[in-house]
């Protein structure tokens, strides 16, 4: 009996610890979900935005990485290649889509912008040990679309979020500052619930009735409003 309670325990030690490589082995690799939504409200007049989108990821060994590259990510900071273990994972590749749409509470909608980022990895980001969570989250670099400036976050095995922040030129509405979470989830997997860091809607009553000008003039000229997607 005591032999079997020992296999036991090294069994379940050992699946432990494949449970937690498998993060950045099988799990973090592949497609995910973007999405995120908010409006600005005055009175009768409804401005919606909807950003949704996907990103694409590949993983691999660090020595079988180009020897061209001498650098690697850890914790947002560049490190010389050498003084990492040459058998650690790393994240090769982050393609981002994007898409903005407007609607309004008769559900139609169109799109005013899009844009995507063919590779968000300059250098390998070297890829953490253990899973993800709420309280010890991944997060990659910050990188660009434009004036727009994107950061991925890992808060679990197969969920996160997007954070945007900056400022877009969308078709008919004209430049708008977007400050958003989104929700990010592994493709297969069941959306999670995201927490709202800011309110929704404009920063002042000039943002809101700028983004009502900008509907009812329909595009002519550039306008300017601040919504949180």
């Amino acid at each position: 009996m005591k032999k079997f309670l020992i296999i036991f325990l090294f069994l379940f030690v050992l699946c432990t610890s494949l449970s937690a490589s498998e993060y950045t082995d099988t799990i973090l690799p592949g497609k995910w979900n973007i999405e995120g939504t908010s409006f600005v409200e005055k009175n009768f007049v409804r401005v919606s935005f909807k950003i949704e989108g996907e990103m694409n990821q590949s993983t691999d060994i660090l020595k079988n990485i180009n020897a061209d590259i001498d650098k690697v990510i850890e914790d947002n900071q560049e490190k010389s290649r050498n003084l990492i273990d040459e058998n650690r994972r790393v994240l090769t590749s982050c393609d981002i889509n994007l898409r903005l749409y407007m609607f309004d509470n008769a559900g139609f909608d169109f799109k005013v912008w899009d844009d995507r980022i063919d590779n968000a990895v300059k250098y390998p980001v070297l890829l953490p040990e253990v899973r993800p969570t709420l309280s010890n989250p991944f997060s990659l670099p910050a990188v660009s679309i434009q004036d727009l400036n994107l950061t991925v976050t890992f808060t679990s095995e197969s969920s996160g979020k997007l954070r945007v922040q900056g400022y877009a030129d969308l078709d008919t509405v004209g430049v708008c500052e977007i400050n958003a979470d989104c929700a990010l989830w592994k493709d297969g997997t069941a959306k999670p619930a995201l927490e709202e860091e800011t309110s929704s809607g404009c920063n002042s009553s000039s943002g809101i009735f700028s983004a009502i000008a900008a509907l009812l003039i329909f595009g002519r000229g550039k306008k300017f409003c601040s919504v949180q997607i």
